[in-house]
């Protein structure tokens, strides 16, 4: 507006920018060419000014909406206004509403730029009766005014009832929510859960006419451990139920074969204790680079069990270890061994062929070498005066001194995976884990720990007697004089062993050793920095290491040359330490000895051969 006479020295000048167009006190807004027309009212100076001037006339509202509508009355919606278009300048919208159930700010600014901007409505039940509601209308006002209605309700939940209230990761449960009496008009309830192993929607819509409306849980099992549960609390507007996810574990694993042999099958099976309410998955790994087992393994719906193969194509053809395999909660482990080997007794050896028969060499005085006949031998092992050897039928032959029953095998043994003769007596450990023993019981070797269970291996020394436990521990008995039975505390990883006349040394999962018992001649001087290791073997006094490269290091006892390792050797893929001597197998299956002279085998000797 512009005033005063016509031809004088003072105007007063008020903009109009944004704010709409006045078509009264003498101004007229032309929208489209920008054209404001102003005139003197004083009758005695009646004159007609016009100015072209550039006003910015705001952009219409093009739509108003709310997220969630309808909205349960107590909580915070969101408003956004929409323009038609890009805003010129930050234009300002201004807010009102006519209900007491629903408040807004006084306005809200679209930026220069932008088509649109959000807004808070902030809303309670005051006065809108129970399963009722109450329509408020939101007004927005720039270049004209524009109305949008928000639906706000009073729901009073009578009860919220879940289709199961235990259940395991991977089940759905149905959630039912059910209001005092039928709704007029289409309402939405709020959902929530407290835990992230629960997952509901966001809301559940009871429609008009119903008094009651379904919904759908799903579980899981993030973060939670085998045996665990995690209890939710699921929420439908005022009402709270709860869910209890409990992620059941396994009973048990086992294998077939028992022992895991080179270039043949073996089969895993988990066990649970309760059929699968769904498809459940188990995972599954190893400790040992040399067996190779699926990720997973699923329990179908309904089934207790699943089985999976596994198999151990990088384990050499003559050597011997320990794998543990782990299922979900439980962890079993077995012996891993390969079709042929060499095995040293006091002055004496052995050696498995490819066809599972033998060949023996050196002191036969008592007749431990009178192999012929015998076959399907899956190992050997030699005493002093016996040798006894375990069969593909899980039964054992011995032969020899029978003096202190060296070789008066149990009646009824079987399922034996792995023996081992000491000087006197001989331990089996056995398909279910257990350990049975024979001969001479003077110091205790027989006396096996009463429930001893879970083992992978066990190796008898002069009068005492160890075992290595599925779970990479040790447990010893018997003569203890020397500290033999005296397991180093803390010793844990260990995957293979092997026992000495009075001392024993493990292998463990690090690829280092560790020797406990007599050090009366080296038996524990570990050569420092070892490393690398994939087998140990201990005998008499001595104890000899096969390293990844194929190479041999030896330490303890050297009277009968037994630390003499031949220069050169490379190629071992196994070895066996005795009373008196050693003997490798290379990788072309020819057997090399050193020591004492009675364990040098026969020219010509391959393990390869028939």
């Amino acid at each position: 507006m512009i005033d005063g006479p016509a031809g004088f020295s003072y105007w007063t000048w008020y903009e109009l920018l944004d704010v709409g167009c006045a078509q009264n006190g003498g101004v007229i807004c032309d929208s489209a060419k920008g054209l404001y027309n102003f005139q003197d009212y004083s009758p005695q100076y009646m004159q007609g000014l016009s100015f072209d001037l550039g006003v910015v006339v705001p952009t219409p509202i093009q739509s108003i909406t709310f997220s969630p509508n309808p909205v349960q009355g107590g909580t915070s919606v969101t408003g956004t206004v929409t323009l038609s278009k890009a805003a010129k300048i930050d234009t300002r919208i201004d807010l009102s509403s006519n209900s007491q159930n629903a408040t807004v700010l006084p306005s809200v600014t679209v930026k220069q730029g932008q088509t649109s901007a959000t807004f808070q409505v902030l809303t309670n039940t005051n006065g809108i009766a129970t399963g009722g509601s109450s329509v408020a209308t939101i007004q927005a006002f720039s270049a004209q005014n524009y109305q949008a209605q928000l639906t706000i309700q009073n729901v009073n939940n009578a009860s919220l009832t879940l289709s199961s209230t235990s259940v395991e990761p991977g089940q759905s449960v149905t959630g039912t929510v059910g209001l005092t009496g039928t709704v007029a008009v289409d309402t939405v309830v709020p959902l929530d859960s407290n835990s992230p192993n629960v997952t509901v929607p966001a809301s559940v819509t009871v429609k008009a006419g119903q008094s009651s409306a379904t919904f759908p849980i799903a579980t899981n099992a993030t973060g939670l451990a085998y045996g665990a549960k995690a209890v939710a609390i699921v929420t439908a507007g005022s009402a709270q139920s709860q869910l209890t996810v409990t992620r059941v574990g396994l009973t048990s694993l086992t294998f077939s074969p028992r022992t895991l042999v080179l270039g043949k099958p073996a089969t895993g099976t988990v066990t649970r204790a309760t059929p699968a309410p769904v498809d459940t998955d188990i995972p599954l790994s190893s400790n040992n680079a040399r067996v190779a087992v699926p990720p997973k393994v699923t329990i179908p719906k309904g089934q207790t069990s699943a089985t999976f193969p596994l198999s151990s194509s990088a384990l050499g053809p003559y050597r011997r270890a320990v794998a543990t395999v782990y299922a979900a909660n439980v962890q079993t482990g077995f012996p891993l061994q390969g079709f042929a080997g060499v095995s040293v007794g006091f002055n004496q050896a052995c050696a498995l062929k490819a066809n599972g028969t033998l060949t023996c060499w050196g002191n036969n005085d008592a007749g431990q070498l009178n192999v012929a006949g015998l076959s399907g031998v899956t190992q050997a092992s030699l005493g002093i005066y016996h040798s006894c050897a375990s069969k593909n039928d899980g039964t054992v032959a011995c032969l020899g001194d029978r003096t202190d029953n060296q070789t008066s095998v149990p009646a009824g043994l079987s399922g034996v995976v792995q023996l081992d003769a000491g000087s006197w007596a001989t331990c089996a450990s056995k398909s279910d884990g257990t350990v049975a023993c024979w001969g001479a019981p003077n110091y205790g070797q027989l006396n096996v720990p009463a429930g001893l269970s879970g083992v992978a291996e066990v190796d008898t020394g002069k009068f005492h007697v160890c075992a290595l436990i599925w779970n990479g521990t040790v447990t010893c008995w018997a003569d203890n004089f020397y500290g033999q039975a005296n397991v180093p505390a803390g010793l844990s990883g260990v995957t293979q062993l092997s026992a000495g006349d009075i001392h024993n040394c493990a292998l463990k999962n690090d690829g280092t050793v560790a020797c406990w018992g007599d050090n009366s001649q080296g038996e524990l001087n570990v050569p420092a920095g070892l490393s690398g290791v994939t087998q140990v073997s201990a005998g008499g006094g001595s104890t000899c290491a096969l390293k990844g490269d194929g190479t041999v290091v030896c330490w303890g006892d050297n009277s009968q040359g037994q630390l003499n390792v031949p220069a050169g050797l490379a190629g071992v893929v196994q070895l066996s330490v005795g009373g008196q001597g050693s003997c490798a197998v290379k990788v072309d299956g020819t057997v090399v000895c050193w020591g004492q002279g009675s364990v040098i085998p026969p020219a010509g000797l391959n393990l390869l051969g028939s």
